[in-house]
């Protein structure tokens, strides 16, 4: 069976589900009223009173009110806060501190850098580096 056979066979099925639906909604649903005859027995008869003049809710409510007032204290500017200054250190500083000391004790400046887990200075990490140049001094 192809594809387009099932479909027009659903399509004919929902058709036929339509018009059967229609059927039964017509045998159960009252006629629309058309403004004829009306039945009222049974119910209770409504009568109307004219309306009452509005109630200003707003008066009660503004004479109930107590005034208050809210005064903001003035604003004082804050001081400044000297941060405290760190001194960068850069990579220059350890290499020429190497140097130098490399020339004097090579054996040191090993130790040095073996304590800090790195062979050469450039694997020092930047957060050893003030520690690495105390250890040398």
């Amino acid at each position: 069976m192809s594809l387009e056979q099932v479909l027009a066979d659903h399509a004919t099925a929902i058709r036929e589900l339509t018009a059967f639906l229609r059927q039964q909604h017509a045998k159960i649903a009252p006629a629309p009223w058309t403004g004829g005859d009306t039945i009222t027995a049974g119910l209770p008869t409504l009568t109307l009173t004219a309306a009452q003049p509005p109630v200003s809710i707003i008066e009660e409510t503004e004479r109930a009110a107590p005034e208050v007032a809210y005064t903001l204290p003035a604003l004082q500017p804050r001081e400044a806060v000297a941060e405290p200054e760190v001194a960068v250190i850069e990579y220059a500083q350890i290499s020429k501190a190497i140097t130098t000391a490399f020339v004097k004790d090579r054996g040191a400046v090993v130790a040095a850098l073996a304590k800090f887990g790195a062979k050469k200075g450039p694997e020092l990490k930047v957060s050893d580096y003030a520690a690495f140049l105390a250890e040398l001094a």
